[in-house]
């Protein structure tokens, strides 16, 4: 029989070849805008008055390539005119956030999340032969540079109930709170020859949010479905409407110790279109979906428990329109790590 150790070990290899493996995916240069993994937050158990603290930090390196220009400058309807040539960019995307969870009774209770992003760019440009290039319009769509600031945070009314066969239950429903920063349309004729940007830390509206966990506990086991949805009704002041996201999850989790346990789950994520000013913009984002394996763990030495996740895309598909220009993305993983405890 094989032992639970080889099939974890077979596990970890599994996740590893699957990220070393993973082909870069063709698409649009909408991933301008970028999303971090989202992961299962279904809330905790809290008796009346009990509130617990945690912090977490993700972070995800993005790769992507993209054309601009024209193969024949004499017949060119580019906004700037220019021979064709390749955009080279990296992304780091980091996100720290601060979670505070509050029982108030023996079945409800609040969540609050505020996030700290900060992102960083770098670009460059080249032909199609490899030879370096400056544009004529350098720096009007991409640049090296760091951004920080907040990022949309949320409150949430939990709900939870467990049950005697050893089921327990737990909703929440809540708001997307607007504290992100957004910017002007960056895809209007006038933007496309003035410096402007694409990346956005915030939707600028109140979105509703929803998630619902359901779990069982079988001895050192246990078995968790999860499901997670957010849809954007409006536009902001600038005309922007973030796409939906629905993120489902299942997940296994074991105890190895009293404090300790590892656990690797599978996850199908959606991310809806962009739309500004009610339309679909070529150059944005049309929507992706993808399969995601997660390993992680979590362990206590008397105190705050600490966490570590990986999550690994093993299947993406991005959404392009008819006219998206040509490219591609890689963006092998997301690293989670972070600490929580009561107060």
């Amino acid at each position: 029989m094989i032992s639970f150790r080889s099939l974890l070990l077979l596990g970890i290899l599994s996740v590893v070849h699957q990220c070393l493996d993973l082909h870069p995916t063709f698409a649009c240069p909408g991933c301008q805008n970028p999303t971090l993994p989202v992961v299962p937050n279904g809330g905790v158990f809290l008796d009346r008055g009990v509130a617990q603290w945690g912090v977490l930090l993700t972070t995800m390196p993005v790769w992507v390539k993209h054309e601009a220009g024209c193969e024949d400058i004499t017949n060119c309807n580019k906004p700037v005119i220019q021979p064709l040539h390749v955009h080279d960019q990296f992304m780091s995307v980091n996100e720290l956030k601060l979670n505070l969870d509050w029982g108030l009774s023996e079945h409800l209770g609040l969540s609050f999340q505020l996030p700290l992003r900060v992102i960083s760019t770098r670009i460059k440009y080249t032909l199609p032969n490899g030879r370096s290039y400056t544009p004529l319009d350098v720096d009007i769509h991409h640049r090296d540079e760091t951004l920080l600031g907040l990022g949309d945070g949320r409150v949430s009314v939990r709900w939870a109930k467990s049950f005697a066969s050893g089921w327990w239950l737990l909703t929440q429903v809540g708001s997307q709170l607007p504290l992100g920063r957004t910017e002007d349309n960056p895809f209007t004729p006038r933007s496309q020859v003035r410096k402007h940007q694409h990346i956005q830390m915030g939707t600028g509206t109140f979105d509703p949010y929803t998630s619902i966990v359901l779990a069982k506990t079988l001895g050192s086991w246990q078995v968790s479905f999860y499901g997670q949805a957010m849809v954007p009704l409006y536009e902001n002041n600038y005309g922007f409407k973030a796409g939906p996201l629905t993120l489902l999850n299942t997940k296994v989790s074991y105890k190895v110790q009293a404090r300790s346990l590892i656990h690797g789950g599978l996850s199908w994520y959606r991310q809806g279109a962009e739309k500004w000013d009610g339309e679909l913009q070529q150059d944005g984002i049309f929507g992706r979906q993808e399969m995601i394996i997660g390993l992680g763990g979590t362990v206590s030495f008397g105190g705050p428990q600490y966490i570590i996740n990986v999550q690994v895309p093993v299947w993406r598909e991005l959404f392009q329109g008819k006219e998206t220009e040509r490219g591609e993305l890689f963006a092998p993983l997301g690293l989670i790590i972070g600490i929580q405890g009561r107060l």
